[in-house]
Formats: structure tokens, sequence, C-alpha cells
């Protein structure tokens, strides 16, 4: 069995060949192919190192936001789904240690470090 994952957005069809003879498919378009991210001066996290309550600024996006709080052993310690241009996570209750906060919403996404001390 043959697959081909798309690299980019496009039209992309399948061509056989036997012998002499060939037989294409209908084109399909294909969208939303990598992520775009948001660049570092829309979304500001901080203080980072922090003790345990930080600020998330979003810029000026006006629609819903998501973030969680991963772990380095990849689990989520928060989730919240917000519609604001900034918001306060308290991880006070957490281990110190490096976590990742992941920020997505409509067409973006964003991953920053976070040091617990």
């Amino acid at each position: 069995m043959q697959s081909y994952t798309a690299t980019v957005n496009g039209d992309y069809a399948v061509e056989i060949t036997f012998g002499s003879c060939v037989n294409t498919s209908a084109r399909e378009n294909i969208t939303g192919v990598g992520i775009k991210e948001i660049t570092n001066n829309i979304v500001s996290i901080y203080p980072n190192p922090s003790t345990g309550l930080f600020r998330v600024n979003f810029g000026n996006n006006n629609s819903t936001i998501n973030y969680s709080i991963i772990s380095v052993e990849g689990k989520v310690v928060k989730y919240e789904k917000i519609n604001a241009n900034t918001t306060i996570i308290d991880l006070s209750n957490e281990s110190k240690g490096i976590y990742f906060v992941k920020i997505t919403d409509e067409n973006n996404i964003f991953i920053k470090k976070l040091v617990l001390e």
C-alpha cells in the first residue's frame, strides 16, 4: 500500500502507470498544512521564571483562546478556554520544574517554556 502526506497546501492527484496504460485520479485540494505560529511580540508570559503566579497577555486577540499547561512528562496540569486579552494563571500548587504553556486560537498555536522556582 502506498501513501503520501502533503507538506504544502495545493492540488494533488494520483497517477498510476501500468505498462502503457496511465490513469489519473480527480484532483483534491489540500489546505491547512502546517501551523502558523503566534510571534513572540503578540503573546507575552511573565514573570518567567515564576514562583507559581504568572500573567499571559494575548495581545489584541478577539477570538476564543485555549491554553494548557503541560509538564515535561507530558501531563496536562491545567486547561482553560477564555475570551480575554489577558489572564493570570496560578500554578503555585505544582512542583518546581519546567512546564510548557500551549496557547491556541482559531488559526494559531504558540508554545512557550515556563520555569517554576
